[in-house]
């Protein structure tokens, strides 16, 4: 069972990011987990730089 939440953060270093990729992941359904999106080749970004994702829909 899902529950109500509708949104989050979370700040993440460059050294956190594994390859600098990032892999987004949901619950889907009979408990098991789905990959939704990965991104890469963020260890290019400059110092300092943030990255905002914003969940539309699904």
């Amino acid at each position: 069972m899902q529950d109500a939440q509708r949104s989050d953060r979370n700040g993440l270093c460059r050294d956190q990011l594994p390859g600098g990729s990032l892999l987004f992941r949901k619950m889907k359904g009979l408990g098991l987990m789905g990959d939704v999106l990965s991104l890469g080749n963020l260890d290019q970004l400059p110092d300092g730089a943030r990255v905002t994702f914003r969940w539309q829909s699904d």
